[in-house]
């Protein structure tokens, strides 16, 4: 009798349906939009620590690098792609330790470098050290006192944070 009714229910149920299907389908896991500052700002945090106790101990260099694999280590639970390059200052010798994913070419004004992902290189007496990571340059200077200089990178698909940080 009615039938003409019943389609425009059916419609409308069908309708409402589809609208909340799509609203599911976009759901996303939200990852911590701040959680590469939230991973810099703690690894300078508590490398000062570090630093102090290796500098007590007369070990800084080991203790440092111990530090750094354990706080990466750390890191892949909040944030995969967190990287970092960092260079010790101690006294006249300057720890160039690259846990980047990619190579980085290091200059001073006598010499210049590459140093692969996963290794390190110590040098003695630089004034000014300049990092390029991906063509970018990085410029240091030192004045032969204990001291950090850290280039902090994250990479996401197109996105690219990078951070440097002294102490």
């Amino acid at each position: 009798m009615n039938r003409k009714g019943q389609y425009y229910i059916l419609l409308a149920l069908l309708l409402i349906v589809y609208l909340v299907a799509s609203r599911i389908s976009e759901a996303k896991t939200p990852t911590p939009p701040n959680s590469f500052r939230q991973l810099y700002e703690n690894y300078m945090t508590e490398s000062v620590k570090v630093m102090n106790s290796g500098i007590y101990d007369g070990n800084l260099t080991a203790r440092f690098s111990n530090f750094t694999t354990a706080f990466l280590e750390y890191s892949r639970s909040r944030s995969p792609e967190f990287t970092l390059v960092y260079l010790l200052a101690d006294q006249e010798l300057v720890t160039v330790d690259n846990r980047l994913k990619e190579t980085v070419n290091v200059t001073s004004s006598t010499q210049s470098f590459l140093v692969v992902p996963g290794n390190s290189t110590t040098i003695r007496n630089p004034q000014n050290l300049t990092i390029y990571l991906a063509g970018a340059p990085y410029q240091f200077s030192f004045n032969g006192t204990t001291e950090l200089r850290v280039i902090f990178k994250k990479q996401e698909k197109k996105e690219v944070l990078v951070h440097v940080e002294s102490s």
